[in-house]
């Protein structure tokens, strides 16, 4: 069976369903496409969705260089939206959470951002 993938990349695309559509291209009949982004609009990785506050605290011009605000389709129904764009039969579109732990005490000096924290995803899956 063929397999396309990308993982964290199309935050960093500028015409994201002429990606997935060459990614779909290039698999055999019966081959899966798969991707998965960062959930910036649903907290993503709880430090980097704090550092991006920290920073708004400090300078308020920072907000607009938040990820949530940049990545607004990284959720289930911004991915559905982007796979119909793109041609996708039927993707299939899940989140991931996954526990990040840091192992050195005092790692995230913020308050209220524990040394665990949880990172979520949204995963996207397509049989062509």
């Amino acid at each position: 069976m063929d397999v396309v993938t990308s993982a964290l990349v199309l935050n960093f695309i500028t015409d994201r369903p002429a990606v997935l559509a060459e990614m779909q291209r290039v698999l055999r009949p019966g081959g899966l496409l798969g991707f998965y982004v960062w959930d910036y609009p649903g907290g993503g990785i709880g430090f980097i969705d704090a550092f991006w506050k920290a920073a708004a605290d400090i300078d308020p011009r920072a907000a607009a260089l938040d990820k949530s605000r940049r990545f607004p389709f990284c959720t289930r129904s911004g991915l559905l939206t982007l796979c119909r764009a793109a041609g996708l039969r039927a993707p299939v579109i899940e989140p991931i959470e996954t526990q990040i732990v840091f192992q050195q005490e005092g790692v995230i000096q913020r308050p209220g951002v524990a040394s665990k924290v949880t990172a979520s995803s949204v995963a996207a899956l397509a049989r062509m």
